[in-house]
């Protein structure tokens, strides 16, 4: 039965992955939301759900759900959402501060060179951000694949480097 539950959280982790990949946010969140209800520690659908509220512009919910977290300790996902969600609304130093954060963790777990691109994001640097996506390119950062739908690097398409960017690694069809 349990593995049949573990089956579950991941099918349903993937399907709102898959529907907020295609802006289909309240789709997305009922998903990530069963699989909390199953799972409350599920990291995954925690920090999807804080990505949902960051792509709806619902800055106010992530910085409550997530300020005096717990988990937020161990997940460098969420650190960066927070940071993002700080950013833009309008509390730069408490961004800045948390993208020191990411730096401190990542002595204790992995933080991808995406963490603190998001951060860069809110805060409206793009050539910091260009930099880290560069970085997480030379990493192989897996989060790389999603440059073309995730939201959350909408201010950069445009930009130039961006572009070659998804041109290196073919998601510029």
């Amino acid at each position: 039965a349990e593995a049949r539950h573990i089956g579950h959280r991941r099918f349903r982790v993937d399907a709102g992955a898959e529907l907020f990949w295609q802006g289909k946010h309240q789709f997305a969140r009922e998903q990530w939301r069963k699989v909390l209800e199953l799972d409350p520690n599920n990291a995954i659908a925690q920090l999807m759900l804080a990505r949902v509220d960051l792509a709806e512009g619902k800055f106010d919910e992530v910085i409550r759900e997530w300020n005096n977290s717990v988990v937020i300790e161990s997940s460098p996902g969420l650190v960066s959402a927070l940071g993002y969600a700080y950013a833009a609304s309008g509390d730069h130093a408490k961004a800045q501060a948390l993208i020191a954060k990411l730096v401190q963790m990542s002595s204790r777990v992995y933080v991808t060179p995406i963490d603190p691109v998001t951060i860069y994001l809110g805060l409206g640097d793009k050539q910091k951000a260009l930099d880290g996506l560069e970085e997480a390119y030379q990493a192989r950062a897996y989060q790389i694949c999603f440059l073309k739908v995730d939201p959350i690097f909408d201010p950069l398409r445009s930009e130039p480097r961006f572009i070659a960017l998804l041109k290196k690694v073919h998601l510029d069809k």
